[in-house]
């Protein structure tokens, strides 16, 4: 097995004007097993979350936002890429555009490898699809975030069986 790597790492809830979220379907290229994930990364040092933030949804996507929301959530997750397990702790912002582009050319090599498609879902798509969400909760999350401000921030819970798994 190769590293156990901690980090810290803000992502973004990103809605157009019907509301539906930008995510990415990703995974460890090896494998077959693919998630659908906000866009997002590692905070760097000396870096604030909001700011690691815009850069990684910059960078990720092409799109510039000047104002974010939250954070809206945060919570953990850990994943497996090659030998390397990801402990991740995350914190997530809500943003709003108005353009549809989506711009890859800012990924890493890593993040291209790991990273082979992405789409603008609706809460509706998410709540009857039989695709995996990170976080677990996005449909939840959405709804908050949409209907029930005044609850936020949430507090994700840890999925312990993908913990387990990973850590094998």
């Amino acid at each position: 097995m190769g590293h156990v790597r901690r980090r810290r790492a803000a992502r973004v809830f990103l809605l157009d004007a019907d509301n539906r979220v930008l995510l990415f379907k990703g995974g460890d290229p090896a494998a077959t097993a693919r998630v659908w994930f906000p866009p997002g990364g590692e905070v760097e040092p000396r870096e604030d979350d909001a700011d690691a933030a815009r850069r990684e949804l910059r960078e990720e996507t092409g799109i510039d936002v000047e104002k974010l929301v939250g954070p809206v959530c945060s919570g953990r997750v850990v994943f497996r890429i090659a030998d390397d397990v990801y402990d991740v702790d995350q914190v997530f912002f809500l943003a709003r555009t108005g353009s549809h582009k989506v711009d890859m050319s800012g990924l890493d090599a890593g993040e291209a490898r790991s990273i082979a498609d992405f789409r603008w879902w609706s809460r509706d798509e998410i709540a009857h699809s039989a695709e995996r969400f990170v976080p677990a909760e996005l449909d939840a999350v959405l709804h908050a975030v949409l209907k029930q401000p005044d609850c936020l921030p949430l507090a994700l819970q840890d999925d312990t069986r993908q913990i387990q798994e990973a850590t094998r």
